[in-house]
């Protein structure tokens, strides 16, 4: 499979889950549970850039900005140190990016493998095969999709008002899903 020789894996589906060089990630790894929560957020949205501010309000609410975002750097240097301990002081990580003043996101072309990407690759990949009537090979993608979601995404982090939209995004995807997925058999025979 793919995501196998990534340095990298993450699976938001189920149980927040993370492996660097094949090895889980344990709590101890995580200083702190923002930490985590901070990974969880940027890899939801690897495409996008966040600002400071966005950030401090997702994870530190109830904190006013100036502790808020002097947290914010020390869960970001965090990250950088459990997702890549050997980095060295001062130098670029492959993950979390500094985009800009006060802008971060988890670079979009970084070896690592997430299981939500995966799965809207494989679903994309179906549709697509669907339209060109090419019905066994679109089955093959619209269960490898399905495989990959069968779990809720972000399951274990059920109150977190950030997740709730895409939570509710990958409900749909499964309920589209499977018709496809049966439609595809059907045309199969």
């Amino acid at each position: 499979m793919e995501h196998r020789d990534q340095a990298l894996q993450i699976r938001l589906f189920g149980a927040f889950r993370v492996l660097r060089n094949g090895e889980p990630l344990s709590h101890k790894d995580w200083p702190q549970r923002k930490t985590e929560s901070l990974l969880k957020v940027l890899v939801s949205w690897r495409d996008h850039a966040f600002v400071q501010d966005q950030l401090t309000d997702l994870l530190f609410p109830d904190l006013d900005q100036d502790k808020a975002g002097k947290s914010l750097y020390n869960r970001i240097s965090e990250l950088r140190r459990v997702l890549e301990p050997e980095l060295g002081h001062g130098s670029q990580s492959r993950y979390v990016q500094r985009l800009g003043p006060g802008s971060y996101g988890f670079d979009a072309e970084a070896p690592c493998w997430v299981d939500a990407e995966a799965a809207e690759r494989a679903y994309l990949a179906g549709e697509a095969l669907a339209e060109a009537g090419r019905w066994a090979d679109a089955a093959q993608r619209y269960r490898a999709a399905l495989e990959l979601c069968v779990e809720d995404f972000l399951a274990d982090a059920p109150y977190e008002e950030w997740a709730l939209a895409a939570r509710e995004a990958w409900h749909q995807r499964r309920e589209t899903a499977l018709p496809q997925l049966l439609d595809a058999l059907a045309a199969v025979g």
